[in-house]
Protein backbone atom coordinates (compact mmCIF):
# COMPACT_ATOMS: atom_id res chain seq x y z
CA UNK A 1 0.00 0.00 0.00
CA UNK A 2 2.84 2.10 1.03
CA UNK A 3 4.38 1.67 -2.85
CA UNK A 4 1.05 2.22 -4.48
CA UNK A 5 0.61 5.48 -2.27
CA UNK A 6 4.14 6.57 -3.66
CA UNK A 7 3.11 6.41 -7.01
CA UNK A 8 -0.40 7.48 -6.59
CA UNK A 9 -1.74 4.59 -8.30
CA UNK A 10 -4.67 2.89 -7.64
CA UNK A 11 -5.00 -1.11 -7.94
CA UNK A 12 -7.70 -4.00 -7.33
CA UNK A 13 -7.51 -5.76 -4.51
CA UNK A 14 -9.12 -9.31 -4.34
CA UNK A 15 -9.51 -10.39 -0.46
CA UNK A 16 -9.87 -13.43 1.29
CA UNK A 17 -12.88 -13.49 3.95
CA UNK A 18 -10.89 -14.82 6.78
CA UNK A 19 -8.19 -12.03 6.15
CA UNK A 20 -10.21 -9.35 6.22
CA UNK A 21 -11.83 -10.67 9.68
CA UNK A 22 -8.68 -11.17 10.85
CA UNK A 23 -7.06 -7.80 9.39
CA UNK A 24 -10.09 -5.28 9.69
CA UNK A 25 -7.77 -2.09 10.02
CA UNK A 26 -5.72 -3.21 6.37
CA UNK A 27 -8.73 -3.90 5.14
CA UNK A 28 -9.94 -0.40 5.62
CA UNK A 29 -7.00 1.59 4.71
CA UNK A 30 -7.15 -0.20 1.47
CA UNK A 31 -10.87 0.53 0.55
CA UNK A 32 -10.09 4.27 2.28
CA UNK A 33 -7.15 4.89 -0.07
CA UNK A 34 -9.25 4.35 -3.16
CA UNK A 35 -8.44 0.96 -3.89
CA UNK A 36 -11.02 -1.67 -5.33
CA UNK A 37 -11.76 -4.79 -3.44
CA UNK A 38 -13.26 -7.91 -4.78
CA UNK A 39 -13.93 -11.18 -3.26
CA UNK A 40 -11.87 -14.24 -3.68
CA UNK A 41 -13.90 -16.41 -1.09
CA UNK A 42 -13.12 -16.75 2.60
CA UNK A 43 -10.75 -19.87 3.17
CA UNK A 44 -9.38 -19.90 -0.53
CA UNK A 45 -10.78 -23.26 -1.66
CA UNK A 46 -10.07 -25.54 -5.08
CA UNK A 47 -14.06 -24.25 -5.74
CA UNK A 48 -14.10 -26.34 -8.94
CA UNK A 49 -13.66 -29.51 -6.60
CA UNK A 50 -16.75 -28.87 -4.63
CA UNK A 51 -20.39 -27.62 -5.12
CA UNK A 52 -22.17 -24.32 -6.33
CA UNK A 53 -23.50 -24.32 -2.48
CA UNK A 54 -19.92 -24.54 -1.20
CA UNK A 55 -18.72 -21.36 -3.62
CA UNK A 56 -22.00 -19.39 -2.37
CA UNK A 57 -21.18 -20.04 1.14
CA UNK A 58 -17.17 -19.09 0.80
CA UNK A 59 -18.67 -15.42 -1.73
CA UNK A 60 -21.68 -15.02 0.94
CA UNK A 61 -19.17 -15.08 3.78
CA UNK A 62 -16.55 -13.07 2.65
CA UNK A 63 -19.26 -10.55 0.93
CA UNK A 64 -20.41 -10.12 4.54
CA UNK A 65 -17.19 -9.54 6.87
CA UNK A 66 -16.13 -6.97 3.92
CA UNK A 67 -19.28 -5.13 3.89
CA UNK A 68 -19.00 -5.30 7.68
CA UNK A 69 -15.55 -3.42 7.34
CA UNK A 70 -15.58 -1.47 4.67
CA UNK A 71 -19.42 -0.41 4.33
CA UNK A 72 -19.41 -1.89 0.91
CA UNK A 73 -20.41 -5.19 -1.34
CA UNK A 74 -17.98 -6.42 -4.06
CA UNK A 75 -19.20 -6.90 -7.41
CA UNK A 76 -15.96 -8.61 -8.51
CA UNK A 77 -14.86 -12.12 -7.73
CA UNK A 78 -11.37 -14.21 -8.18
CA UNK A 79 -11.27 -17.78 -7.88
CA UNK A 80 -8.46 -19.08 -6.20
CA UNK A 81 -6.40 -20.92 -8.45
CA UNK A 82 -8.94 -19.42 -11.14
CA UNK A 83 -10.77 -22.65 -10.93
CA UNK A 84 -13.76 -22.84 -12.32
CA UNK A 85 -16.24 -25.21 -13.90
CA UNK A 86 -19.17 -24.50 -16.19
CA UNK A 87 -21.69 -25.05 -13.33
CA UNK A 88 -19.95 -22.40 -10.99
CA UNK A 89 -19.96 -20.13 -13.52
CA UNK A 90 -23.46 -20.55 -14.43
CA UNK A 91 -24.06 -19.97 -10.97
CA UNK A 92 -22.08 -17.06 -10.66
CA UNK A 93 -23.44 -14.87 -13.71
CA UNK A 94 -26.91 -15.65 -12.01
CA UNK A 95 -25.48 -13.80 -9.35
CA UNK A 96 -24.25 -11.12 -11.38
CA UNK A 97 -20.89 -11.01 -10.66
CA UNK A 98 -18.12 -9.66 -12.29
CA UNK A 99 -15.93 -12.97 -12.92
CA UNK A 100 -11.84 -11.58 -12.92
CA UNK A 101 -9.02 -13.40 -14.17
CA UNK A 102 -5.20 -12.33 -15.14
CA UNK A 103 -3.03 -12.28 -18.02
CA UNK A 104 0.29 -11.83 -16.64
CA UNK A 105 1.07 -14.18 -13.81
CA UNK A 106 4.20 -12.79 -11.82
CA UNK A 107 4.65 -15.89 -9.96
CA UNK A 108 5.40 -13.76 -7.03
CA UNK A 109 3.23 -16.29 -4.97
CA UNK A 110 6.51 -19.05 -5.25
CA UNK A 111 8.59 -17.00 -3.25
CA UNK A 112 10.56 -15.47 -6.25
CA UNK A 113 13.17 -12.52 -5.61
CA UNK A 114 12.16 -8.96 -7.57
CA UNK A 115 14.54 -9.42 -10.78
CA UNK A 116 12.38 -12.73 -11.48
CA UNK A 117 8.78 -11.14 -10.54
CA UNK A 118 9.79 -8.11 -12.39
CA UNK A 119 11.21 -10.79 -15.42
CA UNK A 120 8.04 -12.48 -15.25
CA UNK A 121 5.71 -8.99 -15.63
CA UNK A 122 8.13 -7.69 -18.11
CA UNK A 123 8.11 -11.01 -20.73
CA UNK A 124 4.08 -11.26 -20.55
CA UNK A 125 2.66 -7.81 -20.98
CA UNK A 126 0.39 -6.23 -23.13
CA UNK A 127 -2.14 -3.60 -23.35
CA UNK A 128 -4.94 -4.17 -21.28
CA UNK A 129 -3.41 -7.03 -19.21
CA UNK A 130 -4.47 -7.90 -16.10
CA UNK A 131 -1.27 -8.47 -13.68
CA UNK A 132 -1.58 -11.14 -10.72
CA UNK A 133 0.28 -9.84 -7.90
CA UNK A 134 0.12 -11.39 -4.24
CA UNK A 135 -0.26 -9.07 -0.84
CA UNK A 136 -0.72 -12.20 1.14
CA UNK A 137 -0.13 -15.84 1.16
CA UNK A 138 0.38 -18.71 3.85
CA UNK A 139 2.44 -17.67 6.45
CA UNK A 140 5.45 -19.85 5.55
CA UNK A 141 5.74 -17.63 1.95
CA UNK A 142 8.09 -14.80 1.95
CA UNK A 143 6.62 -12.16 -0.77
CA UNK A 144 9.32 -9.61 -0.36
CA UNK A 145 10.00 -9.95 -3.88
CA UNK A 146 6.68 -8.94 -4.90
CA UNK A 147 7.48 -5.88 -3.04
CA UNK A 148 10.56 -4.71 -3.95
CA UNK A 149 9.57 -5.79 -7.63
CA UNK A 150 6.63 -3.03 -7.63
CA UNK A 151 8.16 -0.42 -6.28
CA UNK A 152 10.78 -1.09 -9.45
CA UNK A 153 7.76 -2.20 -11.60
CA UNK A 154 5.64 1.22 -11.72
CA UNK A 155 8.00 3.65 -12.86
CA UNK A 156 9.23 1.34 -15.88
CA UNK A 157 5.40 0.40 -16.60
CA UNK A 158 4.57 4.38 -16.76
CA UNK A 159 7.93 5.43 -18.60
CA UNK A 160 6.89 3.17 -21.04
CA UNK A 161 3.11 4.50 -21.27
CA UNK A 162 1.15 1.92 -19.43
CA UNK A 163 -1.59 3.47 -17.39
CA UNK A 164 -2.02 1.43 -14.01
CA UNK A 165 -5.69 1.26 -13.16
CA UNK A 166 -8.41 -0.38 -11.39
CA UNK A 167 -10.08 -3.68 -12.88
CA UNK A 168 -13.67 -1.54 -13.27
CA UNK A 169 -11.50 1.18 -14.91
CA UNK A 170 -9.94 -1.16 -17.22
CA UNK A 171 -13.19 -3.26 -18.15
CA UNK A 172 -15.26 0.02 -17.82
CA UNK A 173 -17.01 -0.77 -15.12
Amino acid sequence: LDILKKYQVKATFFLLGARVQALPDMTRRIANEGHVIGNHTFWHPKLYAGSVENMEWEITETNRVIEEVTGERPRLFRAPYGGLNEELMKALQKWHYGVIGWSVDSEDWRGLDAAKVKENVLSQLHPGAIILMHSGGHWTQDLSGMVEALDELIPILQSKGYELVTVPELIGL
